[in-house]
């Protein structure tokens, strides 16, 4: 209905929650120009980190949807700050999680690598997110770890 980026992100903080309507025409306003400046990468750290009641955990939907985006532009040049927030979301969901708090559980990690695989290529936020984790997680399933060992050696 011809909402800016702000006012949809700004509705959902109100709401305390994030809604598939939404964020589809979100990802539309975000898409609309093929890349994601460092304005929006603002807007989208607004989003992510308010819509929680204690701030810090990052919701499953909220990072599904960072997937989608970079999924999208994943061959484009994007601000340097959009692969640190990828990064940072991502690994806050994952290793935040209280059940399994600083390990890759194995949901985690066959969720991980569908989202990784989903478009066919390994992109550099990708790879970058896997190092992170890596090399900071306490625990990872050795299908994550033989994964990115692979995904590793094709980067050559």
């Amino acid at each position: 209905d011809g909402k800016s980026a702000e006012q949809l992100v700004d509705e959902m903080i109100a709401a305390g929650s994030v809604d598939q309507g939404r964020l589809d025409a979100l990802r539309d306003a975000l898409l609309a120009d093929g890349t994601i400046d460092g304005d929006e990468v603002d807007l989208l750290r607004k989003l992510i980190y308010s819509t929680t009641s204690d701030g810090d955990q990052v919701l499953r939907e909220e990072v599904e949807f960072l997937f989608q985006l970079n999924n999208h532009t994943s061959a484009i040049n994007n601000a340097d700050a959009f692969q640190k927030l990828f990064i940072d979301a991502v690994s806050h969901h994952v290793l935040g999680d209280p059940e399994s708090a600083r390990e890759v559980d194995k949901e985690e990690a066959m969720w991980l690598i569908d989202r990784i695989e989903e478009d066919g290529e390994y992109d550099t936020n990708e790879v970058a997110l896997l190092q992170y984790l890596h090399k900071n997680a306490n625990r990872m399933p050795m299908d994550l770890k033989f994964r990115l060992g692979m995904i590793l050696s094709l980067q050559d």
